[in-house]
């Protein structure tokens, strides 16, 4: 089976910006659940110090810049995941065929 990398690459990108508008929704609403499920995945690191003194995480213009760019690592991530599993099934043959 081949990938099309662009396709795949779009929907890598659409994931990574539904994600990332996710967690921003977190970061507005619920900057303390946030912070908690971040610290479950840093195996406990304490991140308490990146806290604003007024306790708000959330910041628009960081949350736009931050949307494109994850967005665009997501899309180029797919685009390079499936250049080289395409490369990859070249030079493997498929058992049974």
């Amino acid at each position: 089976m081949k990938l099309n990398p662009a396709g795949f690459a779009s929907a890598l990108g659409i994931t990574s910006a539904i994600l990332y508008f996710v967690c921003g929704i977190l970061a507005a609403v619920t900057p303390q659940f946030l912070l908690y499920i971040f610290k479950t995945w840093f195996h406990g690191m304490n991140l308490d110090a990146l806290v604003p003194a007024d306790g708000h995480i959330f910041n628009l213009t960081l949350f736009i810049i931050g949307l494109i760019t994850f967005t665009a690592t997501g899309w180029g991530s797919g685009w390079l995941v499936a250049i080289i599993y395409n490369l990859w099934q070249k030079k493997s043959p498929e058992k049974g065929e």
